[in-house]
């Protein structure tokens, strides 16, 4: 099958006023890669708000006038510029849009449908065309009189759907088809995708329903944060999910109801807050080292494509034989040794530094004592002789109340009782003063 549609690394990011005349540029979309070939339907599958629907826009050359996009978008071969698009849209690429306001009120179905000709023959040639393929998808003759307010849900997506392959188009671009409509015309509207398919048209159904997806997808493109991290067989989707690939897709998988309903931690990162590295790693069991600061690239396993580290050196023969897991297990092993590493290297730098801090605090805490010691010594010492004058000058006898027999025993007691004082108050301020700066001394080393 030739390749339809192929759209290269398609970045897409909006100028935004943030306070005043500041701005900020604020990506939506970052290295969004897939392709569709003839007669295939490729489902793209996302949450709300993970910038889906700006695909198609960017296809069709309408995005924003604040809008910036990069990157490459093909058709058939060709790159597209925004004059080519304009020329394509309504022709070689039609859009079937996810409301059925997209229908102009005020006009007949039948004249929304033609859309505008030249001449009066042009006209009534579109008028066959259009009521063949009105039958086909069971709109009667009355329908083509009718409002749009007038149909039913089922109703106005056939017109939807019909009125798109009014232009025989080679490819189909379905934004949201199914949202708010009854089981029975959600299946009613995947058929008509299937008919398509078989007449060899190519479909991109763009959707956050992943029950729609799998019933009518050949592959499916996952969605998160505005990066395709996985493109998958519809088949990878069976089984306990064992031959997905990204951890986010099995996550996706494992969350239905049918598979168990296992919710997995956190949330998907909003626009702005995308982390540098890998967009799932707040969230991922298998994140590496570099994982938080390098973003892997999208790489081709067969017809599987895969964002994620783990899958370095993988091939689609490994896959076939079995050895996938092998690789990946040697891919986890070696980033967790580079981790362990890493880690004692920290280590080993943290008990150095903390040692050396060490050491310099003790230090200064032994010098600063030292000099503590020398001044509380000094001031004790000076205490102690004023002490001593102080005691002399208390023992003095008047000569007028000594007796002569007497002056000598005077004499010797005050001078007994001047040394005891003296000695006394030496030994008590230097033992109190020595042992408090020791103390001080111990308690600031340790």
């Amino acid at each position: 099958m030739d390749k339809l549609l192929d759209v290269e690394n398609v970045s897409i990011s909006f100028i935004q006023y943030t306070k005043g005349l500041n701005q900020r540029d604020l990506k939506v979309i970052t290295d969004l890669t897939l392709d569709i070939s003839e007669g295939e339907i490729l489902a793209v599958l996302g949450s709300s708000g993970s910038g889906k629907s700006l695909l198609a826009h960017a296809i069709f050359g309408i995005l924003p006038e604040n809008a910036r996009l990069n990157g490459k978008i093909k058709f058939k071969g060709k790159e597209l510029s925004q004059a080519d698009k304009e020329e394509i849209r309504g022709k070689g690429i039609v859009l079937v849009p996810q409301s059925v306001n997209f229908l102009d009120p005020l006009m007949k179905i039948s004249d929304i449908a033609i859309g505008h000709c030249d001449s009066e023959e042009e006209k009534k040639e579109k008028k066959i065309k259009q009521r063949e393929i009105f039958e086909h998808y069971n709109l009667g003759p009355e329908v083509d009189e009718m409002y749009p307010f007038q149909l039913s849900g089922g109703m106005a997506r056939r017109v939807l759907v019909s009125t798109a392959l009014l232009a025989d188009p080679d490819l189909v671009v379905a934004d949201e088809p199914t949202p708010g409509l009854d089981e029975k015309t959600v299946e009613e509207t995947l058929n008509h995708f299937k008919h398509m398919k078989d007449d060899g048209i190519g479909v991109l159904l763009i959707t956050h329903d992943i029950h729609a997806a799998l019933e009518v997808a050949d592959r499916i493109g996952i969605f998160y944060s505005g990066y395709v991290i996985e493109i998958a067989l519809k088949e990878d989707f069976s089984g306990d999910g064992e031959n997905l690939l990204h951890p986010y897709t099995k996550a996706l998988y494992k969350a239905l109801p049918a598979n168990g309903f296992e919710v997995i931690k956190g949330h998907q990162p909003l626009h702005g807050e995308i982390v540098k590295g890998c967009p799932y790693y707040d969230r991922c069991d298998w994140r590496f080292d570099r994982c938080k600061e390098e973003r892997p690239e999208l790489m081709d396993i067969g017809l599987k494509k895969i964002r994620c580290f783990k899958y370095d050196g993988v091939t689609e023969d490994m896959i076939k034989d079995g050895a996938i897991e092998e690789t990946a297990e040697a891919n986890i092993e070696d980033a967790a040794n580079e981790v362990v590493e890493k880690a004692a290297e920290l280590v080993d730098e943290s008990n150095i530094e903390e040692s050396a801090e060490a050491v310099e605090g003790a230090e200064e805490a032994v010098s600063e004592t030292e000099d503590a010691i020398e001044e509380e010594v000094a001031e004790a010492v000076e205490g102690a002789e004023e002490a001593v004058e102080g005691a002399e000058e208390a023992v003095e006898v008047p000569e007028e109340a000594v007796e002569e027999g007497t002056e000598e025993a005077v004499e010797e007691s005050s001078e007994e009782a001047v040394e005891e004082s003296s000695e006394e108050a030496v030994e008590e301020s230097s033992e109190e003063t020595v042992e408090e700066s020791s103390e001080e001394a111990v308690e600031e080393g340790a």
